[in-house]
């Protein structure tokens, strides 16, 4: 039987030129995971009311805020596989390390405590981040797909 994978892409290169935005932060990063994700898995709402609301998204101060609702969200997803390339293009918000470490290592504890999530991410400046790797078998199902926009 088929899984029902998603498949979550975010071209940090390309997006850029496509939003006519000179940098992009980790915080806006994570909030087009956010879309992307319910877009993808809208059913979580209903199983997780209070993660996204008005007031969760107003109250949202920053990268820690969207992060804590993402994880929320993505521990009620399906099986997802999430593909961030480029991630050298976005820079880092005020007073915090580099995207790419940081999303690195969240995005490792995630793929620890919820089996149901993949991730691949792909960068330019290799040296730039830590030498801790993780590779995931790539899907051998049937996968729907939807690029960011």
């Amino acid at each position: 039987m088929a899984r029902d994978l998603k498949v979550m892409r975010f071209l940090c290169d390309r997006d850029l030129k496509r939003l006519n935005k000179n940098e992009w932060t980790g915080t806006d990063l994570i909030k087009r995971m956010i879309c992307r994700l319910v877009e993808l898995h809208p059913t979580i709402l209903l199983d997780e009311p209070d993660a996204l609301t008005p007031w969760t998204i107003s109250d949202a101060k920053g990268f820690d805020d969207y992060w804590e609702i993402l994880e929320l969200l993505l521990r009620q997803a399906k099986e997802t596989f999430i593909i961030i390339d480029r991630i050298d293009r976005c820079m880092q918000d005020w007073g915090r390390r580099s995207v790419g470490e940081e999303l690195i290592e969240r995005l490792q504890d995630i793929i620890k405590s919820i089996p149901r999530v993949q991730v691949l991410i792909t960068t330019a400046k290799l040296q730039s981040y830590p030498k801790s790797v993780f590779l995931c078998k790539p899907p051998t199902q049937q996968v729907e797909h939807s690029s960011s926009s």
